[in-house]
Formats: C-alpha cells, sequence, structure tokens
C-alpha cells in the first residue's frame, strides 16, 4: 500500500505542469484526478476508450503497470473475499457483462485481467479530500469500490461518512470499501495538515453497461 501511494505522488508531481484546472478542482474536491478505461456516452457511436493528452497516456500507462496498483484492482473486484463473497450475482453480471463488451469490442483497453471492474479513477491528491456526492453515471444497481492510500491519522481524519445512512466509518490506509455509489450520498473528512491521502476508485459507467446489455444498439435506436 505504501508503494501505492508512493508511485500516486509521483504521479502527482509529474502533472502538475500540464493537468487541466478542471482535473485539479472539480464538484468532488480540491485534488488532482485522472480515469482512465473503455466508455460509451456523450454523444459516442459505439464504445471506446477514454481520450487524454499524450502526456496523460504517459502517466496513465505507467500507473496500469505497477504491480501494487494492480493487486488493489484484483483484491476489490476478486471472486474472494471482497466482491464476489460479497455480491456474487452482481459480481457474475459485471464479469459477464464485461465478456460481452470484449467479444462486440475486441479493440477496446481493459486495464487489468484481474478485475471486472473497467474503469479506474486515480485521485492523486495530495489531500484527497472528497466532497459529498452521488456519482449519478455508475451503474445504480452496482458497487464501487474505494481504497484509500496515504500517511495519515484515520483517528484524526480521512472518516468516511454515508450521508443518507448517517453512518461515519473510520477508514484507515490501506482500506477498502464496496458501496452502491450511485444510489448512496457519501464523502470523506479532511486529514490533518501535513498529512497525505490518496484513492482509487474502481466502478461501472452505466452507458457502459448499457451498451452489451442491449445487444449494442446505440442511444436513438430505442
Amino acid at each position: 500500500m505504501k508503494e501505492a501511494a508512493e508511485v500516486l505522488e509521483s504521479a502527482r508531481l509529474e502533472s502538475e505542469k500540464f493537468l487541466k484546472q478542471e482535473r485539479r478542482s472539480h464538484r468532488r474536491g480540491n485534488y488532482a484526478a485522472l480515469s482512465v478505461s473503455p466508455s460509451y456516452g456523450g454523444g459516442q457511436k459505439k464504445a471506446g476508450n477514454l481520450c487524454h493528452s499524450d502526456h496523460q497516456n504517459r502517466i496513465l500507462e505507467s500507473l496500469l503497470k505497477e504491480k501494487s496498483i494492480k493487486r488493489i484492482a484484483g483484491f476489490a473486484s476478486g471472486k474472494f473475499p471482497a466482491f464476489g463473497s460479497y455480491a456474487p450475482k452482481t459480481y457474475d453480471f459485471y464479469r459477464t457483462t464485461m465478456s460481452q463488451l470484449i467479444e462486440r469490442h475486441p479493440e477496446l483497453q481493459w486495464n487489468f485481467d484481474n478485475s471486472v471492474f473497467p474503469t479506474m479513477t486515480f485521485n492523486m491528491g495530495p489531500d484527497t479530500t472528497c466532497l459529498d456526492h452521488n456519482v449519478c453515471t455508475n451503474v445504480p444497481q452496482g458497487f464501487c469500490s474505494i481504497t484509500a492510500l496515504g500517511d495519515f491519522n484515520p483517528s484524526k481524519g480521512g472518516y468516511f461518512y454515508l450521508w443518507d445512512l448517517r453512518l461515519v466509518i473510520r477508514f484507515p490506509p490501506g482500506s477498502t470499501i464496496l458501496i452502491p455509489s450511485s444510489s448512496l450520498r457519501h464523502g470523506t473528512t479532511p486529514i490533518q495538515t501535513g498529512e497525505s491521502r490518496y484513492s482509487i476508485c474502481c466502478f461501472w459507467a452505466f452507458w457502459l453497461m448499457w451498451h452489451p446489455c442491449h445487444m449494442g444498439a446505440t442511444f436513438g435506436t430505442h
């Protein structure tokens, strides 16, 4: 986990000179963030890979090559002990849907072969304090995995909260949580001055899952 935090900090430092303001200050907070995945929606005629600048692609490619990142992705979406054992029917649905997408769109680039989540977001901090929100573009009946990384005191900050449930969860570095991020309003509390916090999120976007579930049809045909 320490290794993953270190590579995210290196990626943040490398991205500072070119990352646009909207990727450093956005509705979820004030921290650098980059996503990588196949995508569908926003006017696309067919599923395709997210577009980034050459510099962004180099950073994302280097992150995806890191063994620590791949281990986190595999743990979060594995048959055991996380997603697959907690919600086996949803897990099987994700896996089947991904297989259909791969069959219909062999040109798509997938992040990892050990994950049923096609999309990964790197929240590169250095102070990833997430404002309360719902991710309305994610699959409403599905789950999103969130892994906390960094060097902070989890008894004094970095708590994970579920606003609708009035629930606050101690969320130390190295922890992974699965939540229906589209349905539940959620966020994290600030950390202490001088500390660092990063996170990695894995999820399915609704539009991407819609595509294979409707036999590859576009929105305009329904």
